[in-house]
């Protein structure tokens, strides 16, 4: 059923849920395009077919899934000075 749904969605959830900011949506955009565009290379599915991403529903969940097996956030991303906490005796304290 959701592999039958269209890509027409009412202008409330476009706003809600669609929305990029604009300074990174053609980045996003073309990152989109590239993975989709290597759907049959990457197999991160366990299938071995070579079927088409035909709908928006099975293109988000091949996004899905290459994101949780190729994606990292890199290791304090801004640059900022952090400190990891432990716990001792209650009381946290700068490691």
């Amino acid at each position: 059923m959701l592999g039958k749904a269209g890509n027409k969605y009412p202008p409330d959830i476009k706003n809600y849920y669609l929305q990029i900011p604009p300074e990174i949506a053609d980045k996003v955009r073309q990152k989109t395009e590239e993975i989709l565009a290597g759907y049959n290379h990457e197999r991160v599915s366990r299938t071995q077919d070579t079927k088409t991403l035909d709908s928006a529903y099975k293109k988000a969940l091949y996004l899905a899934q290459y994101l949780k097996q190729k994606y990292s956030i890199p290791e304090n991303p801004l640059g900022l000075p952090y400190f990891g906490c432990k716990r001792r005796f209650g009381r946290s304290l700068l490691v």
